[in-house]
This record gives structure tokens, C-alpha cells and sequence, in this order.
């Protein structure tokens, strides 16, 4: 059975909802830090050529299977974060 929102309680940390947006504020710079420097890194580059060539990106060594996986679970991941915050934010504010 789901649960539902109104159900669920505030972790012991996030008691009052400043704590909770501070929170959110140094997860999000975080994030953003990462996205931001994420076209520099070696995975970065390797998802543009691998956007833009597929078969090119395999012929110079890329390994295109696992550059997608990293992709999708990154994109993933990044989702369910959102959704989690956007809950727990809910949460926050319904009481």
C-alpha cells in the first residue's frame, strides 16, 4: 500500500523548516557545482561524443554502453533528489 504524504514525519533533523531550506540551498549549490563542471570532466566529454557520434565515440576507445548507463543513472538520480526535496518541502510547509 502507498504511503501517502500527510502520513509521513519530518526527519529529527529537519524539525523546524529553516533547517530544512538551508538544507535544500547547500544541496542544490552542490549539485550545481557538479553540473557546472561536468562538461570539463573525462565523463563529460566522453557523453558529448557519444551524443554527438556514437560510432566514432566507440572507434577512439570510448566505451559507449557504459557512458550511457552513467548518463541515465545520473539523470535519474538527479530526478529522484528533486522529487524527494519537493516532498519533504511539502512536508515541511503543510505542517
Amino acid at each position: 500500500m502507498a504511503r501517502t504524504v500527510s502520513r509521513d514525519r519530518r526527519p529529527d533533523l529537519f524539525q523546524n523548516s529553516q533547517s530544512y531550506l538551508a538544507f535544500c540551498v547547500a544541496m542544490l549549490a552542490l549539485v550545481g557545482y557538479f553540473v557546472w563542471h561536468l562538461p570539463d570532466t573525462r565523463l563529460g566529454r566522453a557523453m558529448r561524443a557519444v551524443r554527438d557520434n556514437e560510432l566514432a565515440a566507440g572507434v577512439v576507445g570510448i566505451d559507449v554502453f557504459r557512458t550511457k548507463v552513467y548518463a541515465f543513472a545520473s539523470a535519474r538520480c538527479s530526478a529522484d533528489w528533486r522529487r524527494s526535496f519537493r516532498r519533504r518541502l511539502c512536508l515541511c510547509q503543510s505542517g
